[in-house]
């Protein structure tokens, strides 16, 4: 693996980690069934696992094509990881503590993903990163492992 396409593949990691979630959908209307503690040491699992499957697409991409450049591998290792973290964010439940913060959090990150699907090399970009507002909203509610870019 070339030094290009190692830091290709640490960006990509690093844009999975700052998103915490992967995954589309709209706000969760079920009633709060987790604490907020609990909520934020899942989240954290589930964010640490888009992040390391995002690395292992990207590898396995490389793998598969050799010759490929970030542009080639940013939608395919990055996007479907994401998507898949806010799927499982929003299973986890909706603590009632702080609410309309995670509501807020969650939605937010659905608009950034759709922004990444439309350009998703600017998911490497730390000035122009489409998720920079999800990671703003993720550090004020209290996430740790969520609010790094993906």
């Amino acid at each position: 693996m070339t030094g290009k396409h190692l830091a290709a593949l640490i960006a990509v990691s690093i844009a999975a980690v700052l998103l915490g979630s992967t995954g589309c959908g709209s706000s969760s209307s079920a009633e709060p069934t987790i604490s907020k503690k609990e909520f934020l040491k899942k989240a954290d699992i589930v964010c640490e696992q888009a992040s390391r499957e995002q690395g292992e697409l990207a590898v396995a991409y490389i793998k598969k094509h050799p010759r490929a450049e970030e542009q080639d591998y940013a939608e395919p290792a990055g996007i479907p990881p994401l998507e898949k973290q806010i799927r499982q964010l929003r299973a986890l439940g909706t603590p009632a503590q702080d609410r309309a913060e995670l509501v807020a959090y969650l939605d937010q990150f659905d608009t950034d993903l759709a922004a990444a699907k439309e350009e998703p090399l600017s998911m490497l970009s730390e000035a122009d990163n489409p998720f920079a507002q999800t990671i703003k909203l993720g550090k004020k509610y209290g996430f740790n492992d969520c609010v790094v870019l993906p």
